[in-house]
Order: C-alpha cells, then structure tokens, then sequence
C-alpha cells in the first residue's frame, strides 16, 4: 500500500493505456508465460514510472510501525492498514488523536465499529 500522486493527464491516461497493454504479452522465443503481470496496480504503477521516488517515512507511515514517540510526532500521513488493526496500541495516544479518516461515504463510516475509528 501506499500515497500515490497523478496530476491528470490525457496523455499520460494514453500513455499508461498502451503500457498496460503491452503487459503479459508474449516475447518471442521466451514462451507465452515470460511475463506474468498480477494485476495489481503497484506492480503496474512501478513498472510504468521507473525510477519511483519513495516517500521519506514521515508522508508514508502506516498504523503496524513500531517507532518512539519522536518518529511519531514526525509523522504528516499515516495509511491505516486494515490488516494492522490488532497492533493499533503500539501508535501513541497523541499520535491517535490527529488520526483523520476519509471515507468513500457516510455508510462506510456508520458501518464501522468504535475500535476501528479509533
């Protein structure tokens, strides 16, 4: 997972078109299975832009990190992972309090428990 920044484009939005759609094509000689895109939009997105510029920790911090409380108070973005949600006791009350959720819509928020919105 991760933060990922587009500025719309026409043609970029072409350009990524016709990379996808070289993905998975066969090379020949090297079998019909040379490529085996996944589908996943990470593997796509790392495989158009190259080099990728990573986020320094501070934009990029997710709820499963263990860091002392200075590595938290540095923190401007923090993806909530899910799959984290038993670890979610390591990140520090402050840091919890400024903890901001958006969602795709208010049902999406009224079917979350108490736990979850922290």
């Amino acid at each position: 997972g991760g933060l990922f920044v587009l500025a719309p484009s026409a043609s970029e939005y072409e350009r990524a078109l016709a990379h996808l759609y070289t993905l998975n094509r066969p090379e020949h000689g090297k079998g019909p299975w040379w490529r085996c895109y996944d589908g996943s939009d990470q593997e796509f997105w790392r495989s158009f832009y190259r080099p990728l510029y990573e986020l320094p920790l501070r934009y990029h911090a997710h709820t499963g990190l263990e860091m002392n409380a200075s590595e938290w108070r540095a923190i401007r973005l923090m993806h909530n992972i899910q799959g984290f949600r038993a670890v979610y006791h390591r990140i520090p009350h402050f840091a919890r309090q400024s903890i901001r959720f958006f969602h795709g819509d208010d049902d999406d928020v009224k079917k979350m428990s108490e736990e979850y919105k922290m």
